[in-house]
């Protein structure tokens, strides 16, 4: 038996609509179930609903429409109710994009029982999603150190910004506007990231004003000695910023016509020093 029909097979993975219908039924009569269960699939809209569903499991969570021919109304309702309740979305998008990497050979450890938590999968996603990076984006950043452990770069553009902010609350890495990216990156954006560890902090300069802040993953602003960045990453950024004088943007001498980013719900968050200041 393949461990896939026998994971099917264990009770306290499967359950059916009748049983959960029994749960709400006087004595668990077969003619209320029956009852209840001819209301559900009288409901006004249902076949909207369906199409709802399917359009929502096809588009946000990349299931093959083929595979769920399979399914009928209700339980098309009930997967996607299962689904949104149990998993949030970028959970399920990092674990899918987390399968793809470790059959490529992108993940370091893929001894997948290793992996306990969500926390874990985002992680080595993220140190995957670099290596993706360098040779795709090798052109719209300035990399300011570049060793084994530790990755500085400037993005210049906004495409820059969203792959290597990625995991991030970062607005500058909202994926579906680019109009902090561009605000910032009138300034001085720095990003540091750990190759080991996936650890992100991000730096901001205001050429116009007196701003000069860190800010961590979760768009929580901290003071520079407090961050796990080495002393010689705090003073190759404390150079950078003495010595430019010019924006993000400004240095990007590419072509303007860049590949648009494809909107999906996955990123966003307040990002660096909110949204507006």
């Amino acid at each position: 038996m393949s461990v896939l029909k026998e994971l099917k097979n264990r009770p306290e993975n499967n359950i059916n609509i009748v049983d959960i219908l029994t749960l709400v039924c006087l004595e668990g009569k077969s003619k209320y179930v029956e009852t209840l269960l001819r209301i559900m699939k009288s409901t006004e809209n249902i076949n909207d609903y369906k199409n709802d569903v399917t359009k929502r499991l096809i588009n946000e969570y990349g299931v093959e429409p083929e595979e769920l021919k399979q399914f009928d109304t209700l339980q098309l309702i009930f997967i996607d109710k299962f689904l949104k309740d149990m998993f949030e979305l970028k959970d399920l998008q990092n674990f899918k994009n987390f399968c793809v990497y470790n059959e490529r050979g992108l993940i370091e450890q893929n001894d997948v029982s290793r992996y306990n938590s969500f926390d874990q999968i985002t992680e080595v996603v993220s140190i995957a999603e670099l290596k993706l990076n360098e040779k795709e984006m090798e052109k719209q950043v300035v990399k300011l150190l570049d060793t084994d452990e530790w990755l500085v770069l400037k993005p210049l553009t906004f495409e820059a910004s969203r792959k290597y902010g990625s995991n991030t609350k970062w607005c500058t890495t909202s994926e579906n506007d680019d109009t902090q990216f561009n605000r910032y990156g009138l300034g001085i954006l720095i990003y540091c990231i750990n190759k080991k560890n996936n650890y992100k902090i991000a730096t901001y300069k205001d050429l116009k004003g007196t701003e000069f802040s860190f800010w961590d993953a979760t768009d929580k602003k901290v003071e520079s000695l407090d961050t796990d960045l080495t002393m010689e990453i705090l003073r190759l950024i404390k150079e950078e910023v003495k010595v430019c004088k010019s924006g993000n943007i400004s240095l990007y001498k590419g072509p303007k016509n860049l590949k648009p980013i494809k909107k999906s719900p996955f990123f966003g968050g307040g990002g660096i020093t909110g949204s507006t200041r």
